[in-house]
């Protein structure tokens, strides 16, 4: 099953951040898990969560910058991410021979920092409405006009029974 999350400006609250809670409540999970199937369903909402999340960030950041920095934030946001993976490598290597508690530790950072995150997007509103600016419009697709068909006689054919 492939689906693609599509943000468009100006979407709510909840949309923001259940990506993120996902990520909190499936590294939580793995912190305190005590069987394997719960570790597994942690693991899976912890993928889940970081995936969805991701257009997400990447919306959030675009609408809440301006027109002259959007670019910068957003390649910020890229280089952020890199940062967060090998953070959380190298944190694994320091304690990856604690065993279980090792691996506790690194989901509780995961946690942390989702749940920090998540503090900071419940506040963030659409599109700058906080600096004062009005929300850019959704670009919408708009379909063409139907080509006229015309008969030989030029009147306009319709699918409409007469």
């Amino acid at each position: 099953m492939f689906w693609t999350l599509t943000v468009e400006p100006g979407f709510s609250v909840a949309t923001r951040t259940a990506p993120m809670m996902l990520i909190f409540v499936g590294a939580t999970g793995l912190v305190f898990s005590p069987s394997f199937v719960l570790m597994l369903i942690g693991v899976i909402a912890v993928g889940l969560g970081c995936g969805a999340d991701l257009p997400v960030s990447l919306a959030t950041i675009s609408e809440a910058s301006d027109d002259s920095n959007r670019g910068k934030l957003v390649g910020l946001s890229q280089v952020l991410w890199y940062t967060g993976i090998i953070a959380t490598y190298a944190l694994q290597l320091v304690i990856g021979g604690m065993g279980a508690l090792g691996g506790q530790i690194v989901f509780g950072h995961v946690a942390l920092a989702a749940l920090i995150v998540l503090l900071l997007r419940v506040p963030s509103r659409a599109s700058g409405r906080r600096h004062g600016r009005s929300a850019r419009p959704a670009r919408r697709a708009i379909a063409p006009e139907p080509p006229a068909s015309a008969t030989s006689s030029g009147a306009r054919i319709s699918s409409s029974p007469s």
